[in-house]
């Protein structure tokens, strides 16, 4: 079975100041690049937040793009959602890479509603309790040695 959807999880590190904050230019920004990638702009909130920030909310069509800015320490983050495999959303990341003038960026991708087979969705992380149990059997010794009465 095919991925329901696509998900870029970016961080950016060390943006410039300027675009961070300003609300107007950022919406200009996007309705321009959406223009530009044919993907209908159809609902666009943005809500500032703590230390001149931005919590930013743009919808089109088959997905959804988030943004939080945090121009005091020169930091962004930004999530891209598409329903569609085709949907041009490494194009979106790189133009508003491209804005944020980053001096490095992390990049994440997820392939979402993707079934797999059962041995897939099973964690790959298995901690045992033996582990666990010879943990608490050392605290419980270094416990019991601390509480010993000292000897003068």
């Amino acid at each position: 079975m095919r991925p329901t959807g696509r998900h870029i999880a970016m961080d950016c590190y060390n943006c410039a100041y300027e675009p961070l904050h300003d609300a107007a230019a950022l919406r200009d920004l996007l309705s321009k690049l959406f223009a530009e990638l044919q993907l209908t702009l159809t609902g666009y909130h943005a809500q500032p937040v703590e230390g001149n920030g931005l919590a930013i909310m743009a919808l089109f069509e088959s997905g959804h793009l988030t943004l939080h800015t945090y121009p005091d320490i020169g930091f962004a983050a930004a999530d891209f959602f598409t329903c569609y495999q085709a949907e041009p959303i490494e194009a979106v990341a790189l133009a508003l890479k491209k804005a944020l003038h980053p001096g490095k960026t992390k990049v994440t991708h997820l392939k979402r509603g993707d079934f797999g087979c059962e041995s897939d969705m099973k964690p790959k992380i298995h901690v045992h309790t033996t582990s666990m149990k010879r943990v608490k059997q050392t605290g419980e010794k270094v416990i019991r040695l601390l509480k010993r009465p000292k000897s003068s």
